[in-house]
């Protein structure tokens, strides 16, 4: 019971210290302040050719980039694929090589 009442009695200073403050004086020219700050804030500055130009430019042109990157890179390697076959069968009929290690068994049927 003691508590509540101590916890009561803590509530009521608090509640009249807020009555007994003092009224701030504002600072009269705070809003106008806060406007000019963001009138004057560097992204408000750049809205030429670098702000509305230029960055679309050069995000779409890293785009193009990468899709003309990945055409060449599937392109270039069907192109890889079809000479390193090309390559394989020139050096196996050269040296007389078999794709296989183990001896045809397509005719052990007795066909």
């Amino acid at each position: 019971m003691k508590s509540k009442e101590k916890i009561g009695d803590e509530v009521e200073k608090t509640m009249e210290a807020f009555d007994n403050l003092e009224d701030i004086e504002e600072n009269p020219y705070l809003f106008t302040r806060i406007k000019a700050e963001f009138g004057a804030s560097p992204e408000n500055k750049k809205k030429g050719l670098s702000g509305l130009i230029l960055k679309p430019a050069v995000l779409m042109l890293i785009l193009l980039l990468n899709i003309f990157t990945v055409l060449y890179v599937m392109n270039n390697n069907e192109q890889t694929t079809t000479a390193e076959v090309n390559y394989s069968s020139i050096i196996s009929s050269e040296y007389s090589l078999s794709h296989s290690y183990y001896p045809d068994t397509s005719n052990l049927n007795g066909e």
